[in-house]
Formats: structure tokens, sequence, C-alpha cells
């Protein structure tokens, strides 16, 4: 019998994004206004293959918007090509992917000019509780290659990691010094590039490790950018810490994170801009932190 497939209008395909921007918007929304950024940290810590980390942070929203909790999710296909089916009946995880368009028009001197363009469209991907069939292959559901970092050894790695980006003059981790700032746990000087960790008594080092990573995020992200104000950085470098220390393992009952509604002030557009922030900082963070290890265990050998 031959199936027959629907060719969608441009009114279906408009109306399918339409439906997508409205579950971002509503996404973006709940963040502000349920205080639940956490909890999209929490998924956007998750690594693997398929994870949605991959993923810009605005469809990382409608992911976690539409299913959340989602460790896995891929296109019908993608799953298809590794041995697993969607389930009958399943009804599809909306994102949107950008498009790119050219073409030749005449500019002001009436002259031949390629212009370009971006446009979305709506791809419907499944999560990996949507699917059965074969087992996964390793790597697909979290990452095997990130180590747990929470040892001495874990965090000498972050801290050679730390001195080879551009934006770190020199870390240090140490006991308190006369002169230093009162009560901190660390700090970044934007003037110096300097990063300095202390090593209070008491201190554990998975604690050290995660304060470390919070200054490795204010240098990336506001090392050579002043127009962020103060609670808008904190929230940027512990959400980012948060981030890189649970996708390693790492116990963060030490973080802390100002209520969403005070900082982004009931504006989703501020959450967005946050969100994608940080998960390109987190990203790069954990690609050097991988390499830096993968070094570090290549000299031990």
């Amino acid at each position: 019998m031959k199936t027959t497939y629907h060719k969608q209008t441009a009114e279906e395909r408009s109306a399918k994004i339409d439906a997508a921007k409205a579950a971002l918007t509503d996404g973006l929304k709940s963040l502000v206004t349920s205080g639940d950024w956490q909890a999209m940290l929490d998924s956007m810590a998750r690594r693997g293959k398929f994870s949605p980390a991959r993923f810009s942070f605005r469809n990382q929203v409608l992911v976690e918007s539409q299913r959340p909790g989602s460790t896995a999710v891929a296109t019908f296909n993608r799953w298809h090509s590794i041995g697993r089916y969607v389930k009958k009946g399943e009804k599809g995880i909306m994102i949107l992917q950008p498009q790119t368009w050219k073409r030749t028009e005449k500019n002001a001197k009436g002259e031949d000019e390629q212009v370009a363009g971006i446009f979305f469209k709506v791809l419907y991907t499944f999560a990996y509780e949507q699917t059965e069939g074969a087992e996964c292959p390793a790597g697909v559901l979290s990452a095997v290659t990130l180590p747990e970092a929470s040892g001495e050894a874990e965090l000498e790695t972050l801290v050679k990691m730390a001195k080879g980006l551009d934006c770190v003059s020199e870390v240090e981790v140490r006991e308190p010094q006369a002169g230093d700032l009162t009560d901190a746990y660390g700090w970044f000087n934007r003037t110096t590039k300097g990063i300095v960790v202390v090593t209070f008594e008491g201190r554990s080092t998975a604690a050290l490790f995660a304060t470390l990573v919070h200054e490795v995020a204010h240098a990336i992200l506001h090392g050579t950018d002043g127009h962020h104000d103060r609670a808008e950085k904190e929230v940027e470098a512990e959400s980012t810490a948060y981030i890189v220390c649970k996708a390693l393992g790492i116990d963060t009952g030490c973080f802390s994170f100002p209520y969403v509604a005070n900082w982004a002030k009931g504006d989703s557009k501020a959450v967005e801009k946050v969100g994608t922030r940080v998960a390109k900082a987190a990203a790069q963070i954990l690609e050097a932190f991988e390499g830096a290890q993968e070094k570090a265990e290549e000299e031990a050998a």
C-alpha cells in the first residue's frame, strides 16, 4: 500500500514555529516566576552525545519545558541510526533549527550583491524514554570520559588548565594572608588577570575546586566586560561553576543562587541572555578540563 505524505502549507509551518516560540517564552517565564533556575542548571549539566546540553540554551529550555528531566534527546532518524525506534503514539519535543538563505539582490548602485539571512524551522526530537530497541552505545546517555573531579590531582589539573587560558595570568591556591578580602573564598583580579583561592581550615578539596571554577568563569565572562552589574556577574559565575561541578560529579551542596526574580527583574530576555552566556562558558571549561585531564594521564603513563 502506497503511503501518502502530507506536504505542509506555509500556514502550517508558521503555526508550528509560533507554537515553538510560545513554548520557549513560557519556559523562560517559568524560570523567572518560579525560581526554578537550579533545576534548569541540573538539566544543562547532563552530558553525553545525545544530551540536550549540546543544543543552544533556547532549545535546552524548550526540551526541559516540554519534557522535564530528559537526559538524552535526538531526532527519529538519529535514534534509528543506533538501532532504537520511537514508540507508537509518542509526541515529539519541539526545538527550533536555524536555517540560512542566500540570494542575489541589486544594491543601491544597481549592482548584483549576495545577501544572506537566517530563519527557523521546527524540528521534532524524542527523549530516550520515548524510544525502545537496541542498547545505546557508550557515551550516548552520559559522558564517560570526564572523571569525578574531587581530589588533589583533579584540582592540580584545573589549576594548570586555568593558567593556560588567555584570560588568566596566574592562579594561587593558598592560606589567608594579611590584606586579603574579608571572608572571601576566592577572587579574580581584572587588572592583573590573577586568581586567588583561599584554603580556610576545614575547606574540602571539592569546595576549593568549585571556588576555582567560579573564578575561572569570572575570568572568561567578565575579564574584559564591565557592562554587567554585580548580581548578574555572580549568578553567571555561580551558575557556570554549578554546571561544571555537577557534570563532573562533585558535591554541589555549597552552591547558592540569588532568587531569579531579583536579578532578572521579571525579564525573561535577561534570563535567556544569562543562560546563553552560562552555557557557553560551562562548555568551554568542561572541554578545556577534559583536555588537560587527558594530557595529565598521558604524562603519568
